[in-house]
C-alpha cells in the first residue's frame, strides 16, 4: 500500500498531539492509581507503532512514529498548561522526554516497520519490541518496587497486556516462538534503558 509520506507526517504529528490531549482528560477520569495508565510511555508508544508500520520505508517509518511521539509529548505539556493556566515553557522534563521521544521513534518506528512487512526476514522483532516494552515496564516497576508499590496493580496488568500482544501480533506458533526468543534480548536492554531513565528523572 502506498501512502504519501507528507500526509503520513502530517497524520502522525495529529495522531500524537491528539493522544497527548486525552491523556490529560484520562488522568482527570481514571480513578486513584489507575490514572497513571493514561500517562504510560508504554501506552503512547502503541498508536506511534501502528501508524508508523504502513509506511513503505524504513526511514519513513522512523519519521513517522518520532513525529507521533514528540506530538504526544508536546500535546500533552502544551495542553496541560493551558487548562491549568500557567505558561508553557519547555524545562527539563519536558526535554528528557522529547529525547526519549527521538530515541522512541528511532526503536519502534523499525518495530513498526518489521511487523508490518511480514516479508521482512526479522519481522518478528518488531512485535518483541511492543510486547517487550510492556513487559520490562512491568517489571522494572517490580525492581523499584518501593517506588511503585502503589502502582503495583497497573505493572502486573501490563505484564498480562505484553504476552497478549505476542498472541495478537504474531498468527501461528513458529511466529510467536521467534517473538519470544527475541524478547529475551529485548527486555535485557530495556531494564538498562528503563535504569538510565530512573535515574534520570528521580
Amino acid at each position: 500500500m502506498k501512502i504519501n509520506i507528507y500526509l503520513h507526517c502530517l497524520l502522525s504529528i495529529l495522531l500524537g498531539t491528539i493522544i497527548g490531549i486525552l491523556t490529560i482528560f484520562g488522568q482527570g477520569q481514571l480513578k486513584g492509581n489507575w490514572n497513571s495508565l493514561a500517562n504510560l510511555g508504554t501506552v503512547w508508544l502503541v498508536p506511534a507503532f501502528f501508524i508508523s508500520s504502513i509506511a513503505n520505508k524504513k526511514r519513513f517509518s522512523v519519521t513517522s512514529c518520532s513525529l507521533c511521539l514528540i506530538g504526544e509529548v508536546m500535546g500533552y505539556y502544551y495542553f496541560h498548561s493551558l487548562i491549568n493556566q500557567y505558561n508553557f515553557s519547555v524545562g527539563y522534563f519536558t526535554l528528557i522526554w522529547l529525547g526519549c521521544a527521538i530515541v522512541g521513534g528511532i526503536i519502534f518506528g523499525l518495530a513498526g516497520y518489521l511487523w508490518y512487512h511480514k516479508d521482512e526476514k526479522f519481522h518478528e522483532l518488531g512485535s518483541a519490541l511492543l510486547s517487550g516494552v510492556f513487559l520490562t515496564d512491568g517489571l522494572n516497576m517490580f525492581i523499584h518496587i518501593d517506588d511503585y508499590r502503589h502502582m503495583i496493580t497497573v505493572a502486573i496488568v501490563e505484564i498480562v497486556f505484553g504476552l497478549l500482544l505476542i498472541i495478537i501480533l504474531e498468527k501461528n506458533m513458529h511466529e510467536r516462538l521467534r517473538c519470544c526468543i527475541f524478547l529475551i534480548p529485548v527486555i535485557i536492554l530495556g531494564l538498562i534503558g528503563y535504569t538510565i531513565l530512573y535515574y534520570l528523572t528521580i
